[in-house]
């Protein structure tokens, strides 16, 4: 009785592990036909941008360690050698197996990861050996240095600090290149870049001039308390290591005998004279907004006008980025073929005039993505050759970081491509599923002409409406990470400014353009200019005075957002994957097949992504909601000498003091 029993009792624990056995396998089969389904197949090019984003990203991150120095950076270029190494011995061997040759693939992007992590490790912590920084320490010392000005003057903000007595007191800041130091009577050569603080009213400094300055520098002190800007690290990744504060404009001395002119100095001087043009035509109440939407020069904006913008999520314009250069291109490209140039020598001019207003306005790294797009498109256009637009944006990413690792840390560059990156893939999608057949636009061409205006306002406007939404989908983690603000209101400001902004930016461009012209000749112009710039702003203070337009929110941990991001990525390539197949249908004639199967299969994978970014927002909500529990703290408030300070012990034995003013 007993034997049989524990027969029975095994048997029944063998078929129920052989139900569990089959549960796995099912789930484990079912999985890996979703991932499939869900992962399309990345495009060479794109793949490379993504291997070398991340190898910038983790050698910039890791440069802020001091255990990692140059020996890891060495070991980190030895492996990614070896993988390249290894990859190409095993594509030149006789085994030729799909898995092999997706594998040797998987280690070429590994070495390139690692290759790009070496490089931005390198471009974040080596310098010069005659790096004047290098003999500089926090505490100021005097110095007589020499060199070149690479940037110009600019005013520096003052405090908005009702304790701050010195706020009345303007300064300068520029940039200077270094060539040589004094040293005891003898002019010893370095090298590096200097910022420059001057006070005073700002003269006028041309770029390209070689100066003599003296001053007291000194290099970026670390932050003392936590949360505080690294201005340190800052200008690390810039490689700007010294700041030189100088009491007055007697202390820069120029250096007749070695002016040269040189292209940067043609360009500062341009950019001096539009904006000197738009101060004597454009109204005094719209000057500081006129500079800061035509010419990138923010520092006479008010701080509440930067506000009212950043409540609205209308931010983006008031730096100069893509949609800058879009404009000037899209105008300027029509002008040329109204007046009935070539294709190819409109592209040819409007790659001239774009490639000068970057310049002009500083050469960002959202402006020079947007002018390497065009510069691509208009390579595509000379060769007969159509690039597609995820592979160009791609191409230029790889320039971009290979010129700029650091770059991929900013806020701006991350927002600027996954912009970019969304316009790209919605449109092509669109065009190949929203786009009508013959038969439905023979039906649209029978219609009155009141009613083919309304069908073209009804479809732009729903185009337009879905662009924006999902820019700002896109954006809200990376707007929440970086600037601590959720702005609901941003999708419709976008919709209400977007009429207004083509015509605030063709006056004011017109302005430019009449740089050379008599001043009353285009005073008119210039007043046209300061309607448009007056209602731009009108309507962005309105918005923000809407109460909840602008939500102050907690940071979000990094692996939601990698998991935010990712689901994204794997979206808009899911999208142009799509696209890539109804364009090779198209190719090969096969678009009279049926394509209900396929299209119910994409709005499967659609429902699917949405359904999942739903899950992953609803946790971000959460997150955010989520009550933050204190640890017990020992506070002590007390007063030191004539202000008051915050002594803050923390339960490790960390004491963190907090000064209330310059004066305490």
């Amino acid at each position: 009785m007993f034997c049989a029993r524990r027969e029975l009792d095994l048997t029944w624990d063998i078929a129920v592990l052989g139900y569990v056995r089959k549960a796995l396998t099912l789930c484990r089969e079912y999985t890996f036909k979703v991932v499939k389904e869900l992962v399309p197949p990345v495009p060479v090019v794109v793949s490379v941008a993504f291997s070398l984003g991340l190898g910038a990203a983790s050698g910039t991150l890791l440069s802020k360690y001091p255990n990692w120095n140059f020996s890891c950076a060495i070991w980190i270029l030895a492996l990614s050698a070896g993988c390249l190494l290894l990859s190409a011995f095993i594509l030149r061997s006789r085994w030729q197996a799909l898995a092999i040759k997706r594998g040797a693939w998987w280690i070429t992007l590994f070495g390139m990861t690692c290759a790009m992590c070496g490089w931005a490790w390198c471009c974040a912590r080596l310098f010069p050996r005659n790096d004047l920084a290098w003999s500089l320490t926090d505490t100021p010392l005097p110095v007589l240095v020499q060199g070149v000005v690479v940037v110009g003057p600019k005013k520096v903000k003052a405090a908005e600090n009702i304790l701050d007595f010195y706020r009345q007191q303007k300064t300068s800041e520029w940039c200077l290149e270094l060539h040589a130091v004094r040293n005891q009577g003898l002019w010893e050569s370095v090298s590096g870049y200097a910022r420059i603080f001057i006070d005073g009213e700002m003269q006028p400094l041309p770029v390209g001039s070689s100066v003599r300055v003296y001053g007291r520098a000194a290099r970026p002190s670390a932050p003392l308390n936590p949360s505080e800007f690294d201005f340190q690290r800052h200008s690390q990744l810039k490689r700007v290591l010294t700041i030189v504060r100088v009491r007055n404009w007697s202390s820069v001395v120029f250096c007749r005998d070695k002016q040269t002119i040189t292209l940067a100095g043609c360009i500062d001087w341009l950019h001096q004279r539009c904006l000197k043009r738009l101060h004597e035509i454009v109204p005094e109440s719209n000057q500081p907004l006129a500079s800061s939407l035509l010419l990138g020069a923010r520092e006479a904006l008010s701080q509440q006008t930067v506000n009212a913008f950043a409540d609205t999520g209308s931010a983006h314009i008031l730096a100069i980025s893509g949609l800058h250069i879009g404009l000037v291109a899209t105008a300027v490209f029509y002008v040329l073929r109204l007046f009935g140039c070539s294709l190819r020598i409109s592209w040819l001019i409007v790659i001239i005039v774009v490639t000068i207003y970057a310049c002009l306005t500083g050469g960002a790294i959202p402006v020079v993505r947007a002018t390497m797009l065009m510069w691509v498109a208009g390579l595509g256009v000379w060769t007969r050759r159509r690039f597609v637009g995820l592979h160009a944006l791609a191409i230029v990413g790889i320039v971009l970081l290979l010129w700029s690792p650091a770059s991929i840390v900013s806020v701006g560059m991350l927002l600027s491509f996954l912009a970019t990156a969304v316009l790209i893939s919605l449109g092509v999608w669109c065009r190949d599923h929203w786009g009508d057949d013959s038969i439905t636009q023979l039906a649209k061409e029978k219609r009155s002409w009141i009613q083919r205006i309304l069908y073209r306002f009804f479809d732009a406007s729903r185009w337009f409406v879905l662009l924006s939404a999902s820019v700002w989908i896109v954006s809200v983690p990376l707007v929440i990470v970086g600037f601590h603000r959720f702005v609901p209101i941003a999708i419709g400001t976008n919709i209400l400014i977007a009429p207004l902004l083509p015509c605030v930016m063709a006056s004011g461009f017109v302005c430019l353009v009449s740089v050379f012209l008599p001043v009353s000749v285009c005073k008119p112009l210039g007043d046209a200019a300061g309607f448009f710039f007056d209602l731009l702003e009108r309507v962005v203070e309105m918005l923000a005075s809407i109460p909840g337009s602008s939500v102050r929110a907690h940071t979000l941990p990094t692996w939601w957002v990698l998991c935010w991001y990712i689901v994204i990525v794997l979206f808009l390539l899911q999208l142009c994957y799509q696209a890539k197949l109804v364009k090779r249908r198209h190719a090969f004639g096969t678009e009279t097949v049926s394509k209900g199967p396929e299209i119910l299969a994409l709005r499967r994978k659609i429902l699917v992504f949405g359904v999942i970014l739903l899950g992953v927002g609803m946790l971000g909500i959460s997150l955010q909601s989520m009550p933050k529990t204190f640890q017990g703290n020992r506070i002590i408030v007390s007063s030191m000498g004539h202000g008051c300070g915050i002594v803050i012990k923390t339960e490790g034995g960390q004491c963190l003091v907090y000064d209330a003013g310059r004066i305490g």
